[in-house]
């Protein structure tokens, strides 16, 4: 993990902080030397050899914003899949255009905490995406607020199949040269993050290195206040 330069932050900063290791070495997370020229990068992303960064300033990349509705099946019924991403752009702001010039960047796949909202993160997101690392907040509040069953088998495969098929679709658009979101992101640098709920939700998700046969391998977590969940059936 990176160290912050300040002692007391936020935990929302703390997990910009663990996050941000996601670039280690790559784009825009580095120091600078005496005369303002980048500093040399290096791989080796233990705290000795991390950058010094102040995690308490705004990135120097412009953040852009788009919500996006979809679908998706679980058996015979169909769910709302609703998310937010949040990225750096050519400009700052709600629809700018996505800018890979930087890129491609680290990406982080969010779910929020129960009784929370997918857009209700704003902040982290947006100081995230300003130190170049896009982020995907993925609603799920029809399931929790549902008759499903909190804790149940179909709760938890729900939740399960909203972020796959939303990882699934970022990767799709990230690979198809007509999206917007071509080349945006780097798939071999995927993270995790989540907050109460869905910090419990982000550890039961079957990706590699915890999953060998997943599709998509994670690199790094960041769980604000994790809470497992008292009915947790299996």
């Amino acid at each position: 993990m990176i160290r912050p330069q300040h002692k007391r932050v936020s935990s929302g900063l703390l997990l910009l902080c663990a996050l941000t290791a996601l670039g280690c070495g790559r784009g825009k997370v580095t120091d600078t030397t005496d005369s303002g020229e980048p500093a040399p990068t290096t791989d080796d992303c233990s705290d000795e050899e991390a950058p010094e960064v102040d995690w308490l300033a705004e990135g120097d990349l412009a953040v852009g914003w788009q919500t996006h509705a979809a679908t998706s099946t679980y058996q015979d019924t169909q769910l709302n899949r609703l998310f937010v991403v949040y990225y750096p752009a050519q400009d700052e702001g709600e629809g700018a255009t996505p800018d890979p010039t930087e890129g491609p960047f680290s990406v982080v796949f969010f779910e929020h905490a129960g009784g929370a909202h997918y857009l209700d993160y704003e902040t982290i997101f947006s100081r995230l995406a300003s130190h170049g690392i896009v982020v995907v907040s993925i609603d799920h509040t029809e399931i929790d607020n549902g008759d499903i069953g909190w804790g149940s088998t179909d709760f938890w495969a729900t939740h399960d199949l909203l972020f796959q098929d939303t990882i699934d679709e970022m990767m799709d658009w990230n690979a198809s040269e007509s999206n917007q979101y071509a080349d945006l992101i780097d798939p071999d640098q995927m993270g995790l993050a989540g907050h109460s709920h869905g910090a419990a939700l982000q550890s039961m998700q079957s990706l590699g290195p915890m999953s060998l046969l997943a599709d998509h391998t994670i690199r790094a977590v960041g769980l604000l206040a994790p809470c497992p969940d008292a009915e947790m059936v299996d």
